[in-house]
């Protein structure tokens, strides 16, 4: 009879324990015992010790202290090894900046696994419109559709809702997520210039250049792109 195949997922304990810490949270405050999760203290300590979670352990936890379930099982830990980060203060500054809980909160989770596409279509049909009816207009029209309701909807949302964002982020972050060092360079590329670890290069404004990420991404319903630069690492200074 061949193996039932795991379906826990695999944990970077080191890392797992950095973020309860910095989140004020331990293995014992989010055992049920002490009111935390619907599981035991032992059950999560067993599965730190195994290297691995249940997909149900680790949602319940991440909910429990507001973080993202890929950020607590350790997805981004691949950018603290880059050759980058061996350079004095690098790793530290990109802990506190770009791999700080604050960024990756469980909303944005549950964000994702609605999706702006479904939320549109859902909305669509909570006033009669079927989805059908929508795939029928062409897709300028589309774009024109769900750009309005979203900016209507964030502007009431603002009234009760300062924070209230529009449902299009949900698409760019994830867009923007990191791939390579090079992504990772790119974005602290302002202090890494300031400490004298990378020479960059920005070309005078060409006209006809069209940047790959604004091209791939154009039918986003985004209000506003940020502006994109070509900037050209030339050399990057290591140990």
């Amino acid at each position: 009879m061949a193996k039932k195949e795991s379906k826990k997922r695999a944990i970077n304990v080191e890392w797992f324990k950095k973020v309860l810490k910095r989140q004020h949270a331990s293995v014992i405050s989010l055992g049920k015992e002490r009111g935390g999760t619907k599981w035991t203290e032992r059950t999560i300590r067993q599965s730190l010790q195994d290297g691995e979670m249940s997909p149900g352990l680790l949602n319940a936890i991440a909910k429990e202290i507001d973080v993202h379930p890929d950020y607590l099982a350790g997805k981004y830990c691949w950018t603290r090894e880059l050759p980058i980060m061996n350079e004095p203060g690098v790793r530290e500054y990109w802990d506190e900046h770009f791999l700080c809980p604050a960024n990756y909160p469980y909303i944005l989770f549950e964000q994702a696994k609605v999706g702006s596409r479904q939320h549109l279509v859902n909305t669509l049909i909570i006033h009669g419109i079927s989805e059908a009816a929508f795939k029928n207009l062409d897709t300028e029209t589309r774009q024109k559709i769900e750009s309005s309701i979203d900016q209507a909807t964030t502007e009431l949302l603002h009234r009760w809702f300062p924070k209230a964002e529009s449902a299009s982020l949900t698409d760019y972050y994830l867009a923007m997520e990191w791939q390579d060092e090079r992504d990772v360079i790119e974005a602290m590329l302002d202090y890494l210039e300031e400490q004298g670890l990378v020479e960059v290069y920005v070309p005078e404004p060409d006209e006809n250049y069209v940047s790959p990420f604004e091209e791939k991404y154009k039918s986003l319903p985004i209000v506003s792109m940020p502006t994109m630069e070509r900037i050209v690492i030339i050399s990057i200074r290591t140990a």
